[in-house]
């Protein structure tokens, strides 16, 4: 690829001063396995991270690095993790409203007639139904199993680890990490210097 890179041959790329080779502003990956895998390591299993899922860890990884079977390896990696099969759920409830009465009010009622709109009501006193929350709720309980599994501690003295990993992973819902929507830009934690040294 350097090669290409250097002979004008492939404008994707760029070769820094350094020598490392950039697709943007994503370190290029070289194709050796051990260095690929610790930066899946580091970003799967490092305190901060929390064992995201494939989606979640390809998602925080992207902006940093690069290479061509990037997506395939991150699911490949996160699907072999035993303790996120310990932890995760295969399935999960569908989205659906509770019975606040914030919702449940003539108000809401009247705004969704006049916009033609259904608002859909979780079953009472079984708030599993109500998916949007209870996945949220899921995605807290995965991270406090895998705090207890990984750290072989109570779950509750990682609560600040837990809050940090959770609010710096990209949320599919906004499109970005929470941290990242409420300060408009992203708490660096990621190892970028594993291939520089």
């Amino acid at each position: 690829m350097k090669t290409k890179v250097q002979e004008g041959k492939n404008d994707q790329f760029v070769i820094q001063n350094d020598g490392m080779l950039m697709n943007g502003k994503r370190m290029c990956v070289p194709n050796v396995e051990e260095l690929r895998t610790e930066i899946m390591h580091e970003a799967h299993y490092a305190p901060y991270a929390m064992h995201p899922g494939s989606t979640k860890m390809y998602r925080d990884l992207r902006p940093y690095y690069w290479w061509p079977t990037m997506k395939k390896d991150v699911a490949e990696f996160v699907a072999k993790c035993l303790t996120c099969q310990q932890v995760k759920a295969e399935h999960q409830a569908p989205a659906v409203s509770d019975r606040d009465p914030r919702f449940t009010s003539h108000f809401w009622g009247s705004l969704h007639k006049a916009l033609g709109t259904k608002l859909h009501f979780s079953t009472a006193f079984h708030p599993q139904t109500d998916g949007q929350s209870e996945r949220t709720i899921q995605t807290l309980e995965d991270m406090m199993r895998a705090c207890v599994i990984e750290f072989r501690g109570n779950w509750d003295d990682h609560l600040p680890l837990i809050e940090f990993a959770y609010n710096n992973s990209f949320h599919s819902s906004i499109g970005m990490a929470p941290y990242e929507a409420l300060y408009e830009g992203n708490v660096e934690v990621q190892s970028v210097g594993i291939l520089r040294d």
